[in-house]
C-alpha cells in the first residue's frame, strides 16, 4: 500500500490537490517591442542644424514672445539714432536762426532718434539675453550687471513701450509741422491741440497693450493730413514732403509684411531702419528748401 501511495503522489495531482502552476516571471513581464526610430529625414526637419540655430536671431522670453536680436537690426537702429542726433546738432548750432517751423524739425529728429536709440538698446539686450540665458534659472551677466531673466523681460517690455511712445510723438510732429506750415495761426493752434490730445490717447493705449498696430494707427492721420495739405498748397518742397511720407509708409509696410533681402542676415526690421534713415535725410533736405 505504501508503494501505491507513493506512485499516485508521484504521477500528478489528485482530486483534492491544487494544480501546480508553471508560469514564470518572464511571462508576467512580457517584453514590449522597442519603438521604431524616426526616419533620418524627419529628424533632420524637426531638429535644426547648429548653423540654423546660431543664426535664428530671436530671443524667447518667459511669456513665449519673440524679440528680434539680429545684429543688423541693432546696428541700423544705432546708425539711425546717431544720424538724427547729428541732424539736431546741425539744426541747433549751425543754422543762423530757428523759427517756429524749425522747432518741429528738431522735435521730429529728437523723437525719431530716441526711438531708434531705445529700439537699438532693446534689440541689444535681447541679443545679450539670447547668448547667456538658457533653461537654468539664476542671475546672468548682461552688460556687466547680474540680472535674472524676468528682469531682462521687464526691461525689454518697458523699452518697447518707450519705442511706441516716441513713435507716436514722431507722428504728432508730422501733423503739427503740416498744420503750422499750411494753416493760419488760429487754425494751426487748434489743429495741434486736437492732434496732441488724440495722440496722447493713442500713446496711453500703446503703453497698455504694446501692439505694433499703434504705429500704423498713429501714422495714418499724419500721412493723410500731410499729403492733402501739401498737394493743395503745392509750395516749394512739396516733393520732399511727399517723399518723407512715402518712405515712412514704406517702412511700416516693410515691417508689417516682413519684407527683407535676407531673413537670416538682414531682416525686415533692419531694412525698415534703412528706409527711415532715408526719410530722415529727406526731411533735412526739406528743411533747406522751406526754411
Amino acid at each position: 500500500m505504501l508503494e501505491v501511495a507513493e506512485a499516485v503522489e508521484s504521477t500528478g495531482p489528485t482530486l483534492f490537490s491544487q494544480p501546480r502552476t508553471t508560469t514564470t516571471m518572464s511571462t508576467l513581464h512580457q517584453r514590449r517591442p522597442a519603438p521604431e526610430a524616426p526616419p533620418a529625414e524627419a529628424a533632420a526637419v524637426s531638429k535644426p542644424s547648429p548653423v540654423e540655430a546660431a543664426i535664428n536671431w530671436a530671443y524667447l522670453n518667459l511669456g513665449g514672445e519673440e524679440w528680434d536680436c539680429q545684429p543688423a537690426c541693432i546696428i541700423t537702429d544705432y546708425i539711425l539714432a546717431t544720424q538724427c542726433f547729428v541732424f539736431i546738432a546741425y539744426l541747433t548750432f549751425m543754422t543762423s536762426y530757428l523759427n517756429e517751423q524749425s522747432h518741429w524739425y528738431v522735435l521730429y529728429f529728437f523723437a525719431m532718434g530716441t526711438t531708434a536709440l531705445v529700439g537699438g538698446f532693446l534689440h541689444h539686450v535681447a541679443f545679450k539675453a539670447k547668448k547667456v540665458f538658457d533653461a537654468e534659472a539664476g542671475a546672468k551677466r548682461v552688460f556687466g550687471v547680474y540680472v535674472t531673466r524676468p528682469t531682462v523681460d521687464t526691461i525689454i517690455d518697458w523699452s518697447w513701450r518707450l519705442v511706441l511712445g516716441f513713435t507716436t510723438l514722431t507722428n504728432f510732429c508730422l501733423v503739427a509741422f503740416a498744420a503750422s506750415r499750411y494753416l493760419s495761426d488760429g487754425s494751426s493752434e487748434l489743429t495741434i491741440w486736437i492732434a496732441g490730445t488724440g495722440y496722447s490717447i493713442v500713446a496711453i493705449f500703446a503703453f497698455i497693450y504694446m501692439n505694433t498696430s499703434f504705429m500704423l494707427l498713429g501714422f495714418l492721420p499724419a500721412m493723410v493730413f500731410g499729403s492733402v495739405m501739401s498737394v493743395m498748397a503745392y509750395e516749394r518742397g512739396v516733393v520732399h514732403e511727399l517723399l518723407v511720407l512715402t518712405l515712412k509708409l514704406a517702412s511700416g509696410l516693410i515691417q508689417g509684411l516682413a519684407v527683407s533681402p535676407s531673413s537670416k542676415h538682414f531682416n525686415h526690421n533692419a531694412l525698415s531702419h534703412v528706409v527711415l534713415s532715408a526719410a530722415a535725410a529727406t526731411m533735412l533736405m526739406h528743411f533747406h528748401f522751406v526754411v
